[in-house]
Order: C-alpha cells, then structure tokens, then sequence
C-alpha cells in the first residue's frame, strides 16, 4: 500500500473515533451540572446573593490587608519627612548657606508635603475606623447585611484610595522639589 494511502486511511480513522466519541460523550457534555433553572437571565437569588457575600468579604479582606500595608506606608513617609527635615536644617545651617544658595524653596516644599502626609493619615485614619467598625459584616469577615457591607467596602475604598493619592502626590511633591533646587543651585 501506498504511504499517502495509509496516512489518509489512518486520518479517517481517527476522524471516524473522534466522531464517535464525541457523539458518545455529546449527552455528558451538554448535561448540566447543577440543578435547571429556567432561563430568566438571571441567577436565581440564593446563588447571585451568595457570589455577592463571597466578593465583598474577599474585598473586606483586601481593603484590611491594604490598611496594613499603607501604614507602613505611612510610617516610612513620616521618617522620610524628618530626615528631610534634618537636611535641610543642616543645610541651612551649614556652608551651603553661606555660598548663597537659598533653602527656602525646600522648605517650603517641605511644608507642603507634611500637610499632605497628614492627610494621607486623616484618611488612612477614616479607612481604619470604617474597617474596624466593620458594618454589615461579623467579627469574622462574613457578610451579615449585604447593603451595609457593600457601603463598608465602597468608604472604605474611597478613604485608602485617598490616602495613597495624598502619599503619592507627596512623593511627587518632594522628588521634584529636590530636582528644581539641585537644578537651581548647580555650578
């Protein structure tokens, strides 16, 4: 026998079981796993309740995971802003001062971060308070009113995201305060 006519022969063939295969298996494929439910377009009640409970506690879970992380956040940026300080009191107090170059671009930009970082920590404060006192969810994390926990999930969103646009609008802040003064005092 010809090879071309033994591959094509052994291509039928394999077309042929997967056919029969897949007819086979055609009822266990299209059986539904679950109960039926007639099509409304929607999930019935119990299961659509359920998948919500389930997303607002991981997001609960996050949000207080976040928490954690920005007050870290927090303590580096309040570190960050005393050794600033630092600096630019030695500087100001050092020879830099005396061949003229000017630290009051810095420190002001200085106070203009503290403020920020202060309230980056209001509302780092607000989010802790809102997660602490955990509405619409039990001492373990577990929805027990879904409408009071999607609002604890949604302030407390808005208070973190607030906190870290504070955060992140600081460091900003400072980079490019660093920059325009190292840029204006230059040889």
């Amino acid at each position: 026998m010809n090879p071309t006519n033994r591959i094509a022969k052994l291509g039928g063939m394999v077309l042929a079981m997967v056919m029969t295969l897949a007819v086979a298996l055609g009822g266990l494929l299209s059986a539904p796993a679950a109960s039926a439910y007639a099509d409304t377009g929607t999930l019935p009640v119990t299961q659509t309740g359920g998948r919500i409970d389930e997303r607002l506690a991981r997001l609960y879970e996050r949000e207080q995971h976040w928490l954690d992380l920005q007050a870290d956040n927090l303590d580096h940026a309040n570190e960050g802003v005393t050794r600033a300080q630092a600096r630019i009191d030695g500087a100001a107090s050092s020879a830099l001062k005396g061949q003229g170059k000017d630290t009051a671009a810095l420190e002001a930009a200085l106070a203009s971060i503290k403020e920020q970082v202060t309230a980056a920590q209001t509302a780092h404060d607000e989010a802790a308070n809102i997660l602490a006192t955990h509405a619409g969810f039990d001492d373990s994390g577990k929805v027990t009113d879904r409408e009071q926990a999607r609002q604890t999930v949604r302030d407390a969103g808005d208070a973190l995201r607030d906190a870290q646009l504070a955060l992140k609008q600081a460091r900003l802040d400072l980079l490019k305060a660093i920059h325009d003064w190292r840029k204006a005092n230059r040889k």
